[in-house]
């Protein structure tokens, strides 16, 4: 059920081109394609850390040869073992 509230002001926080609900590993790749393209973006997560696709389910190993992703060749270097620490400073850089 929705309801709208005439008397009701909600503040803005930021004004953007795109929001993104979730830090999930599509996420962080829609962000990064539509800040490539000159958009201003916005990522919401209900986490407190970014990746959790892959660091909340402990997916932590991957094969990214061949994949054209830039973001994917870092997380998945050669198919090296990464603890989730690692992923989510992935994540994290890639962002900043």
């Amino acid at each position: 059920m929705y309801c709208l509230r005439q008397d009701c002001r909600l503040p803005v926080i930021a004004e953007v081109d795109v929001v993104i609900a979730g830090a999930t590993a599509a996420g962080i790749g829609a962000a990064l394609g539509a800040a490539g393209a000159g958009k201003s973006v916005f990522l919401v997560t209900g986490y407190p850390y970014l990746g959790e696709d892959i660091c909340g389910t402990f997916q932590l190993w991957n094969d990214a040869s061949g994949s054209s992703s830039e973001l994917a060749r870092r997380l998945w270097d050669k198919g090296v073992f990464r603890t989730p620490l690692q992923i989510k400073r992935t994540l994290d850089e890639a962002l900043i």
